[in-house]
């Protein structure tokens, strides 16, 4: 039987790819631990790791040559892979080695320091860029800093990265957009929940955000930690101290790095905030719970890049169901680390927060940031609110999926149509077993009588709905209002004014005599009314 392979390779659409080549230069301020003769190399990291450079030694220019290639190759069809490059970081690790001593079999090493690059300007349509990635560290420079108020440069590497295909086109990027969440804290929390529970539990917000119509991705905050209430006690006319966001994918990240540049917690008028406790009536109940109780803080941001048909889609749950489902919860450290077992038994105080996106529909609008109330997690309420048959599945968060980039030749991760068939099939269990959840989920009653709330912002890069400029606006009141004809301008001197003027007086004389005429016509001839009203004599 012969096949045509022509058909044959018509139906199989061709996988269209991207190679992103990361190449570590150079090193310059590097410090070890003994002294500035420095041996070290650099392991570089895209959630697994991409490779190890060469061991080098600090030259008579104070600068380490590593010239190391790496490289990570996206798909471009799947918006999981571009939405990987949005919000994962490469990362870089400084490792010194150590003289070797006698009689040891093995050498040993001692990091200096970590770094992170962002991949994301790769795919607003730049084909590759050059950063100094600054190596942050406790044990060298930033330690010297403190200690002696010096002033000593951080350890740098020179890394130099670039694509062989764009990302993403300019067409496709004019018509995309680019959204970030930010989690801040829970506030109010129950009273069984205090700071050293840190040590056996993480306390996740888990949130679905469309990648195109077809795929979602469960974003997670971060594992969250429980803080006590700021001290009482400080200086009033200090200045407020500055708190930085951290990256909610930090993991393996420890230190400075974890906390992303230039972007800080900022704070804003209740009134002015789009949740549900922003009215007065609910300002000293928050001002309460912000500075005299302890929260559960993540103060993260994760970075989500919407496709064209993720913003359609976006828009269009948005207009559907105004309200969007924030899912927090209690994960158990020990539990939660083994593989086999049931989430049920890893988490633990489940709740869910309604988040109103609705502002992002009014035209112009790109921000919101509101308390959203905690209430308990029920599977029925849920699925009637949101408007679907089956679960979404963010429970396990977003660390549970597994890389959608390839590096180094590596093997890719499970797809995402394996993961929700998963999910499908779960869920198909789970109305039969409805009441028994709701039952079980007794203990999220506590985020009710507590009244706990959380605070999240959404920002956009491009609004949703576009703001009409005022001259667009002006032209559509004006098809509404008819023409009319312009009046006639008169130019004439003074007697020709005065002339007019006299002209006016008899029109209207004219007019009055009418209507008396048209109201006595009946009563009188014409001729006596007429010389009546011109003499002044009663009729």
């Amino acid at each position: 039987r012969v096949v045509s392979t022509q058909s044959t390779g018509a139906a199989m659409k061709k996988k269209r790819t991207s190679t992103i080549q990361i190449k570590v230069a150079q090193a310059k301020n590097l410090r070890g631990v003994k002294g500035d003769a420095v041996t070290a190399y650099a392991r570089v990291e895209f959630g697994k790791t991409l490779g190890e450079t060469n061991k080098a030694e600090i030259g008579p220019d104070g600068i380490t040559k590593f010239n190391f290639n790496a490289s990570i190759e996206v798909n471009l069809d799947d918006p999981s892979a571009i939405d990987e490059i949005c919000h994962r970081l490469v990362l870089f690790h400084v490792i010194e080695v150590l003289p070797k001593e006698k009689k040891a079999r093995e050498e040993k090493t001692a990091p200096i320091g970590q770094g992170v690059m962002d991949l994301s300007s790769l795919l607003k349509g730049e084909n590759g860029f050059t950063q100094s990635v600054v190596i942050h560290s406790g044990t060298t420079a930033e330690t010297v800093a403190a200690n002696t108020g010096q002033n000593i440069l951080q350890p740098e590497l020179q890394v130099e990265v670039s694509v062989t295909n764009p990302l993403v086109s300019a067409d496709v990027y004019s018509v995309s957009n680019h959204m970030t969440i930010r989690v801040d804290s829970v506030y109010s929390l129950p009273e069984t929940w205090q700071p050293s529970n840190n040590a056996t539990h993480n306390y996740n917000a888990v949130m679905t955000v469309p990648l195109s119509d077809t795929v979602d991705v469960s974003v997670n905050a971060g594992a969250g930690a429980i803080k006590p209430a700021p001290e009482k006690n400080m200086d009033i006319s200090s200045p407020q101290k500055v708190i930085p966001r951290r990256y909610a994918s930090s993991n393996g990240l420890t230190g400075a790095v974890v906390h992303i540049p230039s972007s800080n917690v900022e704070s804003y008028a209740y009134e002015e905030e789009d949740g549900d406790l922003r009215t007065k009536e609910h300002h000293s109940f928050r001002k309460e719970s912000e500075t005299d109780k302890a929260r559960v803080t993540w103060n993260s941001e994760r970075n989500v890049f919407l496709l064209p048909s993720a913003t359609e889609t976006l828009q269009e749950r948005i207009a559907k169901c105004r309200a969007w489902p924030m899912e927090i919860f209690r994960s158990s450290l020990s539990s939660g680390a083994k593989k086999g077992k049931d989430d049920d038994t890893a988490t633990s105080c489940h709740g869910i927060a309604w988040i109103n996106l609705a502002p992002l529909l009014y035209p112009g609008v790109t921000r919101i940031k509101g308390a959203a109330l905690v209430h308990p997690y029920i599977e029925s309420e849920v699925l009637e609110r949101t408007k679907k048959t089956t679960r979404s599945g963010t429970v396990s968060g977003e660390d549970s999926g597994q890389q959608r980039v390839s590096s180094g030749g590596s093997r890719r991760g499970v797809s995402s149509a394996k993961k929700g068939a998963k999910d499908s099939k779960k869920a198909a269990k789970e109305p039969a077993e409805g009441a028994e959840g709701e039952h079980k989920n007794q203990e999220a009653q506590i985020y009710t009588e507590a009244k706990s709330y959380v605070v999240v912002e959404i920002v956009l890069e491009k609004p949703l709905v576009s703001k009409r400029p005022p001259e667009e606006l002006a032209s559509k009141v004006a098809e509404y209002i008819p023409k009319r004809s312009s009046l006639t301008k008169h130019h004439c001197g003074a007697d020709e004014a005065v002339a007019e003027y006299h002209k006016q007086i008899g029109d209207v004389a004219n007019l009055v005599l009418n209507e008396y005429r048209q109201s006595l016509e009946h009563q009188t001839s014409p001729q006596r009314l007429t010389r009546c009203l011109m003499s002044g004599r009663e009729l």
